[in-house]
């Protein structure tokens, strides 16, 4: 009895430290990788643990299609407002299956001051992942960075993507924008014209920001005309003794009411 109660308890120290193998682990298909046909990788891959204290995860514009039943495809758009070569990165905002899809080959295929779009077959990867649940547009994040050499370190230019598999908005009304921190901060968040000081709108504050939590914050465009504006993000690490240890970023973006092609 004795011997049969230390195995039960060794067998569930070992479940602790090892769960159950997941679905991923029967699959090697489904693992992050290139795929016969297709010019970029796409599956479960881990969390990068390096990076920025404060990473942007998602640059969207404010819009969610209600899907009944998931899609044959997924379909990402945005506006692209120079020459540089965009790069968009879409993945899970809350880490269920740590879902990502990058590293496009398609430069070929972009359209400066146009726009453009990219779609993507959801039966390789998106249909089998259902243990934890279905995967939906609304669980996804996206951002397409633009090459920002010579920027500083604390500044990056994104352009807004809009996620979606049937409809698509006629117009740009708002974005909506998702931060990961890897510390606990206190943040302050306020979207300015580009070539200006005077804020578009008072600032949204956020006492407590948690670590590994994504936090998003939308932002309405009104009539705000074309061009371009950033989001300016100030704060400090709340898990630093003396209390000064400050946070600073600067996110360009690229507004551009008008969404049909």
């Amino acid at each position: 009895m004795i011997n049969l109660l230390a195995q039960v308890l060794t067998l569930s120290g070992l479940l602790v430290l090892f769960p159950p193998v997941r679905a991923v682990a029967q699959s090697p298909d489904l693992v992050y990788q290139a795929r016969s046909g297709d010019p970029f990788r796409e599956g479960i891959r881990p969390t990068p643990s390096t990076g920025p204290s404060l990473n942007l995860i998602a640059a969207l514009t404010d819009y969610q299609e209600q899907a009944s039943r998931l899609p044959a495809q997924f379909r990402a758009r945005f506006y692209l407002p120079d020459t540089r070569t965009p790069s968009l990165t879409i993945r899970e905002i809350e880490s269920r299956y740590n879902y990502w899809l990058g590293d496009l080959n398609l430069k070929e295929n972009w359209r400066p001051q146009a726009v453009n779009e990219f779609s993507w077959s959801t039966d390789k990867v998106v249909r089998r992942l259902t243990w934890e649940g279905p995967l939906g547009l609304g669980d996804l994040a996206a951002a397409v960075r633009l090459d920002s050499s010579g920027l500083d370190s604390n500044q990056e230019d994104v352009a807004p993507v809009t996620l979606y598999s049937l409809e698509v908005p006629e117009t740009v009304e708002g974005y909506r924008f998702v931060f990961l921190p890897n510390q606990r901060m206190r943040l302050q968040f306020q979207v300015f014209p580009d070539k200006g000081n005077q804020p578009l709108e008072a600032p949204q504050t956020l006492s407590v920001v948690l670590a590994g939590s994504p936090q998003p914050v939308a932002w309405k465009m009104g009539n705000a005309r074309d061009g371009w504006y950033k989001l300016v993000i100030k704060g400090f690490l709340l898990s630093d003794n003396a209390g000064n240890s400050s946070v600073s970023r600067v996110v360009r973006f690229y507004h551009s009411r008008r969404f049909r092609k």
